[in-house]
């Protein structure tokens, strides 16, 4: 990875883990999980960030975005997820194996050819995983907004909405699609077991096309598929968000 492309990396992690924020502060040893590095190799880069004026950094607590921080990292978010969409969309690959191929597409985009890729996609506003795109100009930053949106073990017996998102771990999406947790499908908690924290869920109105393998551009699908009643654990249950019919909780 060249070094610009390594600081591409560690400005979209920190958008990521601050939601565009530039109050939120992010440790030294959260950025450096979220990367898979050691936390000295992560101060490292903060420092290096410092002097190139995208981050504050206080030592031995971590670092928060610039306002300039913040649009870079979002502008490589923004090509990242454009990239997934295209990837699933156009190409029908499949939404658990475009993380990678975006990840290395993203260092070679220009803002002419993100433009492009927008346009031709008909301008999307979320990855085929959920997450939104992030405007050429992003003002607001989606930090700004309210997010509406609970993880699916939080949501009480009795709610009824639909998927949001679906975090992007390659074997929890596979299974997501085999089972149509995919964004825009509707679900109904049937009973929630707190002790064993399982939910059990009824899911229907799955977009045809949601995780990829059809081309569609639009990336809603043509039609969709009925699902079934499925109980899924704390794994998936924390990693899949919903929103319900009525805001952020709907009651029986």
């Amino acid at each position: 990875m060249t070094a610009s492309a390594s600081i591409q990396e560690y400005l979209e992690a920190l958008y990521k883990l601050t939601g565009g924020d530039a109050d939120h502060v992010v440790s030294t040893t959260e950025l450096a999980a979220q990367m898979s590095v050691s936390a000295p190799s992560a101060s490292e880069m903060l420092r290096r960030l410092e002097h190139l004026g995208l981050v504050a950094y206080l030592p031995y607590q971590g670092a928060s975005l610039t306002r300039r921080g913040v649009d870079e990292g979002s502008r490589v978010v923004r090509y990242h997820r454009l990239w997934e969409r295209m990837l699933v969309d156009a190409l029908a690959m499949s939404w658990d194996e475009v993380h990678d191929e975006a990840c290395r597409l993203e260092h070679a985009t220009s803002p002419r050819l993100a433009e492009a890729l927008s346009r031709f996609l008909d301008h999307p506003t979320t990855c085929p995983h959920g997450y939104a795109v992030p405007a050429e100009t992003d003002r607001p930053h989606a930090s700004d907004q309210e997010d509406p949106s609970v993880a699916l073990l939080d949501a009480p017996t009795g709610f009824s909405g639909h998927v949001v998102s679906v975090a992007e771990e390659p074997e929890l999406l596979k299974y997501c699609a085999g089972v149509g947790l995919v964004p825009g499908a509707r679900v109904e908690v049937v009973h929630v077991h707190p002790l064993d924290e399982l939910v059990e869920v009824a899911v229907r109105d799955i977009p045809a096309a949601s995780s990829g393998g059809d081309g569609d551009k639009g990336g809603s699908g043509k039609g969709s598929r009925s699902g079934g009643r499925l109980t899924v654990g704390a794994r998936v249950g924390r990693l899949v968000r919903v929103v319900g019919d009525a805001g952020i909780e709907s009651h029986p």
